[in-house]
């Protein structure tokens, strides 16, 4: 089964794509992350922009572990804004080094309560590998937040993401990051779990390592 590094601590606000008011223009913003970890060094570039009530995210993971195997995933979000607080998602998952392709239909939505951003997103796998799919209903949840400390801003955030097929979970994933910055360059440490089924049996997976961002 492939291993989906999906999404990544988003960067709630300016890199949440359905966060594009719908009757204003947007030229394109984003953010490239560098991540070192147990595993390996990984590149995380995400880009979004929209016009009207459409809007576009991109986002592409490249990593490299200790060994020099390359790995890649990409997204591609088209949103269609259907309220203060939500969208039509029509989404594409890919990978070059995988070989695959998959589109997914569903809706996410976007809010605050206090201090905190919330965002969530459930799609559908909307090919024809419904039957043999280990991820024909994924969700996706992220908590993040920040505190003005003088010169610098602390921030966290927790991402939490599971995947189910016709035989129940098949991949879980769940990520916290706490770091310092400002609104064009952070810096801190990351720390991710995973979860996979592999022939009805729970493999375990966790890594860990610092981080550097930089939004534009």
């Amino acid at each position: 089964m492939k291993e989906k590094i999906l999404a990544g601590a988003l960067a709630l606000g300016a890199l949440v794509p359905g966060m594009v008011k719908a009757e204003e223009p947007r030229v394109p913003t984003g953010a490239v992350e560098i991540k070192a970890t147990t595993s390996g060094t990984e590149l995380d570039a995400k880009m979004m922009t929209g016009i009207g009530q459409f809007g576009l995210f991109q986002r592409n993971f490249i990593g490299v572990d200790y060994e020099g195997k390359p790995s890649d995933f990409g997204i591609v979000d088209l949103t269609y804004n259907l309220g203060d607080h939500g969208d039509a998602v029509v989404e594409g998952q890919y990978s070059f080094t995988g070989g695959f392709f998959v589109p997914r239909l569903g809706f996410q939505a976007y809010g605050g309560v206090g201090d905190l951003s919330l965002y969530g997103i459930a799609t559908v796998q909307a090919d024809g590998d419904l039957l043999e799919s280990g991820s024909l209903v994924e969700l996706l949840g992220i908590v993040s937040g920040s505190k003005d400390l003088g010169k610098v801003s602390l921030y966290a955030d927790g991402e939490f993401l599971l995947d189910l097929g016709l035989d129940g979970p098949s991949y879980a994933q769940q990520e916290g990051r706490v770091g310092l910055g400002d609104e064009t360059f952070q810096a801190g440490v990351s720390g991710k779990a995973r979860q996979i089924e592999v022939d009805g049996v729970t493999v375990v997976e966790g890594e860990v390592g610092p981080y550097v961002q930089v939004s534009f």
